[in-house]
């Protein structure tokens, strides 16, 4: 069975120098041996994904994104949503 890891970034170097896979996009490396898929492979991937900051509170985005997620944002019209996220 094949299960696929969210976010997971493969990053090819130059000249065939190596294989590199990140947790996410910018993210901390998975520092592993073991090929994608195994066992060790995934307790790594977790461990990464594991130190993740949380995010970052106290800011005008957060309330943005805390109105997206709403009832009162999310019982709007359509029209009225594409609206409000321009």
């Amino acid at each position: 069975m094949r299960v696929r890891l969210k976010g997971l970034n493969k990053v090819t170097r130059q000249r065939g120098k190596g294989v590199y896979y990140y947790a996410w996009r910018g993210g901390p490396r998975i520092d592993t041996d073991a090929a994608p898929g195994t066992p060790e492979f995934m307790q790594a991937y977790n461990e990464a994904v594991g130190k993740s900051k949380p995010p970052n509170t106290g800011k005008f985005s957060d309330l943005i994104a805390l109105y997206k997620k709403s009832t009162e944002f999310t019982t709007r019209g359509a029209k009225t949503k594409k609206d409000y996220l321009r």
